[in-house]
Order: C-alpha cells, then structure tokens, then sequence
C-alpha cells in the first residue's frame, strides 16, 4: 500500500514530498510521487520542448509525462528523495488532474494520498482549491494535506 504524494506545478513540491517521505518511513511503505498533467498542458509542455530543441527525455517519440514529472522534481530540488531506505517510483498521469490522482491511488490500494493546500490566510487555510476539494472529498484513502 504505497503512499501517493500528488505534485502540482506550484511551489509546494517540496513540503508535498517531506511529507510522503516521512508516511511512507512511518509504514514502511513505497512512496509514489505523482504528477497529473491535464492534455492541454501536456500538450505545450511538448511544444515547448520541440522548439527549445530538446530532445527526448525517456527515449522515446515525444516527452512523456514521465519526464514531465521527473522534471518538475529536479526544479523542485527536492533533495529528500535521496533517502536509500525509502523506495520512491515518480509516475506521470495525463488528463484531469484530480480524477487521475484519485483513480491512481484507488488502483495502487494507497495507503495515503498526500496533496498540498492553498491557504493564504489562517482562515483560508480551511479553503482549497479545486483539485485539493476533489481529492479530499472523493479518494478512497485518507487525504493529508500539507501547508506551505
């Protein structure tokens, strides 16, 4: 039962992460750090990548959302992945982002899904936004939800 940890392209990756690390040493569990990348998105991310002159990432045809993920975790410099006792499988998930994330963890039998929350005041701590309200309200695991 793996803990997800579901990135987003905000600023919050890093304390997302911790987080997973630190459930997933608690549980002895794998940690999953998940990136879901809606298509449009994925799509000029990809546009992006071919006009700067990039090559592939994976090997393969295009950039893939496993290396859109895997880049998001370099620019994060999360450098807690580096922990040898904690298994750590960074996956790449296209489409909506809240019903990938919530559909991943369902199909993994996560044990927690870890995502990041919007607050900007003590009292818009209790607000999120849209995909955090998604996910808390309807993944199947229990939702820890991390601060800035």
């Amino acid at each position: 039962m793996p803990i997800v940890a579901a990135i987003g392209l905000d600023d919050q990756t890093a304390s997302i992460v911790a987080e997973g690390l630190s459930l997933a040493a608690a549980y002895d569990e794998p940690l999953h750090v998940v990136h879901a990348v809606p298509a449009v998105k994925l799509a000029e991310l990809r546009r992006d990548h071919e006009d700067a002159g990039g090559d592939t990432l994976s090997g393969g045809d295009t950039l893939s959302v496993d290396d859109v993920a895997r880049t998001r975790l370099a620019e994060a410099d999360v450098a807690a992945l580096e922990d040898p006792d904690t298994t750590v499988e960074v996956v790449g998930l296209g489409g909506d982002p809240a019903t990938t994330v919530i559909d991943y963890a369902a199909a993994v039998d996560a044990r927690y899904v870890v995502i990041g929350g919007r607050g900007r005041s003590p009292a818009g701590k209790a607000l999120f936004g849209s995909i955090g309200q998604s996910v808390i309200l309807d993944a199947d695991a229990p939702v820890v939800v991390t601060g800035q």
